[in-house]
């Protein structure tokens, strides 16, 4: 009954905001993501570039990275509830074309302040389209949104190959500035586009008629709150104390959002969820960000070897992802730790391997005696497997955490939004991304980058138990059929 329900609800919605079937829902929304990461790649490309052309320092570069990635947590903590009260049409519509002028002003800029706030703006834009697009999906696909997510995620292993190779093109061909501009015009075609196709599940549109709008009870309760606020408030003649209610409705708001605060913070398994998929967000970019370098530098590849070498990696996860996806449907009927847990601990195992298998290999660990070290062939299939192997098992928890996972617990919060829970998933998870680099440059100088690896794999292990209780939460959710304090309809 559950389903059924949920496919009515599904239906109806989207007839009622006049949209298309949930196929193109998807379309839209992996176009969409695949945009975005289109303009969020220029400044990882042309690095070497600005720093030679525009006097950049290595503390210059270190900062605009640190600017996207504490911006883009901001914006996926506001992202959510941004959907949530102003529909995801309108917000999607705003941020793609906000990150289209934010790669424009990037490219007319050269002081180094300028640059790193430009950045940061394209980061708060970047920040905010995940958790909408992942309502939109959960609200079209219904039982079926672990395989459309896994679907959907691809887009961004594609959208960062295109947007490398896009830059790169672009870099040897014109002047560093087309290489944002060119994304921008991408990104500002894509603005319009979203306008003219993109669903959406709440605002003005759909507030009489959608089936499942969470903040929509409160806001009808409003006006009879109001008037009963008026006549405790109101003069000897009966007409209310306009200062006194002011200053009522300002505390009523803020304790409106700090009792909003604490009721996200008591769904069931929310916090567990979130620490998880700040540590797999932590690993996931630290070897993104560092697997060039750490073959280079470490292991001694050629610039040539590297680029197949560690596309490896984001090539497992455009496999994984999907996977993934589609195994918690089809094998686990839902159950989305049943997938995650088994992952983690492979993902574990791996780093392990990779830590001490490529000494083993490099001869460094004397194995009966004999130090001679592995021919580089040999070396290269151990590296090309086991990165491989990563890239799969890394992101299939990385789409699913903060995805169908997360969406699932919202359900548990009864009235607070799809979308907002989604962006304090997302946001966490996000932070951790920031703290890698820390982690990496601290742990690689001091310990050894073996040492390095030997601790992601641990942070993974931690990940793994926090993944235990909600999935003990999941599987009483589904055997008792449905959630409790689900989205209410509207009484018309």
């Amino acid at each position: 009954m559950g389903h059924e329900a949920a496919a009515k609800n599904k239906a109806g919605l989207l007839t009622q905001c006049g949209t298309v079937s949930p196929g193109v829902v998807l379309a839209v929304a992996w176009i969409g993501y695949f945009s975005f990461y289109i303009g969020r790649k220029p400044v990882a490309v042309a690095k070497r570039v600005l720093a030679s052309e525009l006097g950049l320092t290595p503390g210059h570069l270190g900062l605009l990275d640190t600017s996207f990635l504490a911006c883009y947590a901001c914006g996926s903590f506001t992202g959510g509830a941004l959907g949530d009260k102003y529909g995801e049409r309108a917000v999607l519509t705003v941020v793609t074309a906000g990150s289209a002028l934010a790669c424009f002003l990037f490219a007319i800029c050269e002081d180094p302040t300028l640059l790193a706030v430009c950045w940061g703006l394209n980061g708060i834009m970047q920040g905010v389209p995940y958790p909408c697009y992942m309502k939109l999906l959960g609200l079209s696909f219904g039982a079926k949104l672990g395989s459309a997510a896994g679907l959907w995620q691809t887009s961004a292993y594609a959208g960062g190959a295109a947007g490398n190779m896009l830059a790169g093109y672009l870099l040897t061909q014109f002047p560093w500035q087309v290489t944002f501009f060119v994304p921008s015009a991408v990104l500002a075609a894509c603005s319009v586009a979203t306008l003219m196709l993109t669903p959406t599940s709440s605002g003005e549109e759909c507030s009489e008629a959608a089936p499942e709008v969470e903040l929509s009870v409160v806001s009808a309760e409003e006006p009879d709150a109001r008037q009963r606020r008026n006549l405790v408030l109101g003069d000897a003649d009966g007409s209310p104390s306009h200062s006194a209610e002011q200053q009522t409705e300002q505390e009523g708001a803020v304790s409106r959002v700090c009792h909003k605060a604490l009721r996200v913070i008591r769904i069931p398994g929310l916090v567990n969820v979130s620490l998880a998929y700040f540590l797999v967000k932590l690993v996931r970019y630290a070897i993104l960000f560092w697997l060039p370098y750490y073959l280079i530098n470490e292991r001694h590849y050629s610039t040539t070897s590297v680029g197949p070498l560690s596309s490896c990696f984001e090539l497992g996860g455009l496999l994984g992802c999907t996977l993934a996806g589609f195994a918690t449907d089809a094998w686990a009927d839902g159950h989305r730790f049943r997938v995650v847990v088994p992952l983690l601990v492979a993902s574990a195992c791996l780093l392990f391997a990779y830590a001490d298998g490529a000494q083993l290999l490099l001869g460094e660990i004397p194995v009966l005696g004999v130090e001679a070290p592995a021919a580089p062939f040999s070396i290269f299939v151990f590296d090309f497997v086991v990165l491989s192997c990563l890239g799969v098992c890394v992101s299939g928890p990385d789409s699913i955490l903060a995805g169908p996972a997360a969406q699932d617990l919202a359900k548990l919060g009864g009235d607070l939004g799809v979308a907002t829970v989604v962006g304090i998933v997302d946001g966490i998870g996000s932070l951790g991304s920031v703290m890698q680099g820390a982690v990496t440059t601290t742990v690689s100088t001091k310990y050894g980058w073996a040492s390095l690896y030997r601790l992601l794999g641990l942070l993974l292990v931690c990940s793994c138990v926090l993944c235990v209780s909600p999935m003990r939460i999941e599987a009483r959710r589904i055997a008792g059929g449905s959630a409790p304090g689900g989205p209410k309809k509207l009484q018309v």
